[in-house]
């Protein structure tokens, strides 16, 4: 399952070394929650909180966490 549309960033909280679980309020599916790989360590570009972004989310059943990809 693939979900595409703009979202705000409303909350990060450490997984492990590098990566972040996600909150993501999107207009069209509401509230997702999943995995942002690299997100602690990118210092660069860090995802910040209240962030407007393109997103998208993959995962291989609607029931599971899935993965962010933000822009």
């Amino acid at each position: 399952m693939k979900l595409e549309s703009n979202g705000i960033l409303i909350g990060l909280r450490p997984f492990n070394e590098r990566d972040a679980i996600a909150r993501v309020f999107s207009r069209g599916y509401g509230v997702l929650v999943g995995v942002m790989r690299g997100a602690v360590v990118a210092k660069k570009n860090r995802p910040l909180l209240g962030q407007v972004g393109q997103m998208s989310w993959n995962a291989r059943l609607d029931s599971q966490l899935g993965t962010f990809h933000w822009e």
